[in-house]
């Protein structure tokens, strides 16, 4: 059984054992819990559950982002809006190089890549070789929730900027 539980208290038994006390929310559990069997040993692995963005808020900013792209006539580009925003604040990035037309490589393990520069490799019998660099940029799924404050104000500011009214969106995504 694996879920979300909340921890209400715990207390000692006759033979002084603790008896811990948890909450579980979904009655989608019910069956395996009664399942269990006393006196048997179940491991038991607890830790706290990391704050995650919710799907809801990430929508948002995706749609603000695409609201943005259309101020600024970058033809619902909201992806270049995302990689503009991105560097803007410094975000880590990697580089890296693959041969040109190769680039699916990186957007396979790569929420955003820039080309950066073309390069040519020549062998020793002069064949030339071209290759491209690019910033490669991990998703916002993945920033620490500091990261994401900063990204999530740095899309609210660029919409004041582009005239958008950010209201709506500063309840939604903050």
């Amino acid at each position: 059984m694996k879920g979300i539980v909340k921890y209400l208290r715990y207390g000692f038994d006759q033979d002084n054992n603790i008896e811990l006390t948890l909450l579980i929310n979904h009655k989608s559990s019910l069956r395996e819990i009664n399942q269990l069997e006393k006196d048997i040993e179940y491991d038991l692995n607890l830790s706290k559950l990391k704050s995650k963005r919710s799907l809801r808020q990430n929508r948002y900013m995706w749609a603000l982002l695409g609201e943005i792209a259309l101020k600024m006539n970058y033809d619902n580009d909201s992806m270049g809006i995302y990689i503009q925003l991105l560097e803007q604040y410094s975000f880590k990035y990697d580089v890296k190089s693959c041969l040109v037309g190769d680039k699916g490589i990186l957007q396979k393990s790569y929420r955003a890549i820039k080309l950066i520069q073309n390069a040519t490799l020549y062998k020793e019998d002069g064949e030339a070789i071209e290759f491209e660099f690019y910033k490669c940029f991990i998703g916002s799924s993945k920033f620490s929730k500091e990261e994401m404050i900063v990204l999530i104000d740095g899309v609210l500011s660029l919409a004041v900027k582009c005239g958008i009214d950010t209201e709506y969106w500063t309840n939604v995504l903050c």
